[in-house]
């Protein structure tokens, strides 16, 4: 269908439009790639940018047999130290073969990795490069969906594991009997995408209701906050939420 993501920057400007259709044939073209460089079942650690990528990524892995483990940008985590320290945590606790992200903080994850030679570190544009096609084999219903973690704020981030009907069953309920989704739905979010609320509520929820999504960075988000009502106002938005500080 013609619903799918778009992505503002921080002028309010529209600078990337997803529809799901798109994000369907991007997600299997790279699922070939990453089932000739994985074997299936392996765990992939993804930087949760904002960004087509990073769902294209994401169902990619979907599409692949591949367990992506989301993980958080380098802001408002206690510096670089705390964010290195942050990324290998989770990278060692998912037991990952790859960490990938946004080419502008590659250095960070080959920094915060540098002693586990076993982790590939590759950027998006470079994970989707990679050589060789194999056929993908996607995950049955009993089989893993993603590993979810927690913030870690007071101790080290625990991972979550949520099964493929475990995902699919709670999606239903959130928009068939939660949201009891309409057909002219729309949603705002400035939410992460490696936390529950945003990636459950704001990339895969929508995906299942069909409903189209209109995405802000958190960083934008936190320098200009207004932009989250003005982009509700402009689209006749009539789905977003938020923790209470929102």
């Amino acid at each position: 269908g013609d619903a799918g993501c778009n992505f503002y920057n921080l002028r309010g400007g529209l600078s990337a439009v997803l529809s799901y259709a798109t994000l369907r044939a991007r997600s299997q073209t790279l699922a070939r790639r990453l089932a000739a460089r994985f074997p299936r079942g392996a765990r992939i650690a993804l930087v949760a940018e904002t960004s087509p990528e990073f769902l294209t990524t994401f169902f990619a892995c979907q599409y692949a047999g591949l367990v992506p483990a989301p993980m958080p940008l380098p802001v408002n985590l206690g510096g670089k130290d705390g964010y290195l320290t942050q990324v290998r945590l989770m990278v060692e606790g998912a037991k990952a073969a790859a960490a990938v992200g946004p080419l502008s903080i590659k250095d960070f994850l080959a920094d915060a990795l540098a002693a586990n030679s076993a982790v590939a570190v590759m950027s998006f544009e470079e994970l989707a490069g990679i050589d060789g096609e194999a056929e993908p084999a996607a995950f049955a219903p009993d089989e893993l969906c993603y590993i979810q973690y927690s913030s870690g704020s007071t101790s080290a981030p625990k991972g979550v594991i949520g099964t493929q009907a475990s995902v699919n069953a709670n999606l239903h309920g959130i928009t068939k009997h939660g949201l009891k989704l309409r057909p002219d739905d729309r949603a705002t979010s400035w939410l992460p995408l490696y936390h529950d609320m945003g990636l459950i509520g704001f990339a895969l929820a929508p995906m299942y209701g069909q409903r189209s999504v209109d995405f802000i960075a958190t960083s934008d988000f936190v320098r200009r906050p207004l932009l989250w009502l003005r982009l509700m106002s402009d689209n006749r938005a009539t789905i977003t939420y938020s923790p209470s500080f929102g």
